[in-house]
């Protein structure tokens, strides 16, 4: 396709995409205009089409449009003009885009711009656990990328969700609901969370009568112990309180594991 000449080229790439149904917007048509539209302008012209483009990828984003290609979209500049002379507000929205296109990638979550602004990011970090397809992965999936995305914002986020999650699953209850909540006990890195989140779980638990078969209490009795264990080395005021009422609710648990084998 020949290049637009660049006292029209703004026009007429307005009017071009302004007039094109949202499912003709193709990487097809992106390339084409990288490639052959934007080399043919000034850089004041590339400066000047930036709002416009902006505004493109908003109405392409709130159409549904799969991520990939409005992120593509958002990026066409990129080969054309320097990082440091694009608009601030293009390069945040390019940014955020990479960052749902890693969410839906990466960990199968799919979110709108709108989504991700209205929520925290340990709201974010509840809905990726959800994601997680069973308690067998989650500490996996914890490891490889919940943990790296969630820490990069602030560290013990990562732990903060999950002491959140474990919560969330103990109130819904029922056998599965339990084995994610001892998963995600067991994701957490920082002893003192992680044995508080377990102590609420085996508390919460205990209050609803709801303590699993004899392999669930098994395991959480191993949790229990390896918490204990962990927090006999801690000379923290707090590791010590959380050491003497996890060592209490230890040993209900074992009388309790006895009268199930009864």
């Amino acid at each position: 396709s020949p290049s637009l000449q660049d006292k029209h080229s703004e026009f007429s790439l307005d009017q071009m995409m302004s007039g094109l149904p949202v499912e003709c917007i193709t990487l097809h048509l992106i390339d084409w205009i990288s490639a052959e539209v934007l080399p043919s302008m000034s850089r004041n012209s590339l400066e000047q089409i930036a709002p416009w483009l902006e505004r493109q990828c908003r109405l392409l984003e709130q159409s549904r449009a799969p991520l990939t290609l409005v992120a593509a979209l958002c990026h066409v500049l990129d080969s054309s003009v320097p990082a440091h002379l694009q608009p601030a507000s293009l390069t945040s929205m390019a940014a955020q885009l990479d960052e749902l296109v890693g969410l839906q990638q990466q960990c199968k979550l799919t979110l709108r711009m709108a989504e991700l602004e209205s929520l925290t990011r340990v709201e974010v970090g509840l809905r990726l656990l959800d994601c997680v397809p069973s308690p067998e992965l989650l500490v996996e999936e914890v490891n490889a990328h919940i943990r790296p995305y969630l820490d990069k914002y602030k560290t013990g986020l990562t732990d903060e969700a999950l002491s959140e999650y474990v919560l969330e699953m103990v109130e819904l209850q029922g056998d599965s609901f339990l084995d994610r909540a001892m998963a995600a006990s067991s994701a957490i890195q920082a002893i003192e969370p992680r044995a508080s989140s377990v102590l609420d779980l085996v508390q919460t638990m205990s209050c609803s009568e709801s303590l699993g078969d004899e392999e669930q209490l098994s395991e959480l009795l191993q949790l229990v112990t390896c918490c204990l264990d962990a927090l006999a080395e801690s000379d923290s005021n707090q590791a010590g309180a959380l050491h003497k009422e996890l060592a209490q609710q230890n040993k209900l648990l074992r009388l309790e594991r006895l009268l199930l084998r009864y």
